[in-house]
């Protein structure tokens, strides 16, 4: 992540959120608890769905928030930049089904890699103040949709 964004690790182990700027290139979780489970960086907004998720069996492998004042401040219409849309990628050697997408996502599997895209739609507008209040209402769709899932077989 760049400038001045936190960076926050998850383990997905025993859960345990972590400031990633206090522990450095570490990869392993420091928690004497758990001790082997593995770090994965996640954008803020993201960790309660990513979490959710996991406990649940569907294993997600990248994920992104949109970085809206990075990536867009400055460059209008957004969507020529790539920085409005929602993503989570789901392993895909892990025979996941997704029953269902959160209203606004889409989802894509890639036939090669059996990986698993739930991507939000585009933005379509030019207002920074709009596209902060769609983002938000999608994390809020997105964490209740991983809330509401049944446990990945």
């Amino acid at each position: 992540m760049k400038g001045d964004t936190e960076m926050y690790l998850v383990c997905f182990k025993c859960y345990t959120v972590f400031n990633g700027r206090k522990l450095g290139n570490l990869s392993q979780c420091p928690n004497v608890l758990c001790g082997v489970g593995e770090l994965h960086q996640i954008d803020e907004l993201l960790i309660p769905a990513i979490i959710a998720l996991n406990k649940k069996g569907y294993e997600t492998k990248l994920s992104c928030s949109t970085h809206i004042l990075r990536d867009t401040l400055d460059k209008l219409p957004f969507k020529q930049y790539g920085s409005d849309t929602i993503y989570i990628q789901f392993k895909g050697d892990r025979g996941i089904i997704l029953p269902s997408a959160p209203e606004g996502f889409d989802i894509t599997i890639f036939k090669n890699s059996g990986v698993i895209d739930l991507r939000s739609k585009s933005y379509e507008g030019s207002s920074i103040i709009e596209l902060q209040r769609y983002t938000f209402s999608l994390i809020t769709q997105l964490s209740e949709w991983a809330d509401s899932l049944p446990i990945s077989k």
